[in-house]
């Protein structure tokens, strides 16, 4: 199930506020990070995806969203986890 967050219309907009957002998620089968910067799309804009060296064990990453955003993914200990960090 995918949700998508709608806003409250009477709430103040200085109520709350996200400065972080980390996740890992394993992709569905035969799917890879592209995935997830798809779905994650849908609520941020990823723009141009530079590609880096791997990062917190993974043995690529890229980032993203004017380098406020790192995407990594690969490494036989990462259980075909990709992390995803804003």
């Amino acid at each position: 199930m995918l949700r998508h967050m709608e806003p409250v219309q009477d709430v103040p907009e200085t109520i709350g506020f996200v400065d972080a957002l980390a996740f890992s998620v394993v992709p569905p089968e035969e799917e890879s990070f592209h995935w997830l910067l798809q779905e994650m799309g849908q609520f941020l804009a990823i723009g141009t995806v530079e590609h880096r060296k791997g990062l917190f064990g993974f043995r690529y990453s890229a980032r993203f969203g004017d380098g406020a955003a790192v995407i990594a993914w690969g490494g036989e200990s990462q259980n075909d986890r990709v992390y995803f960090s804003v």
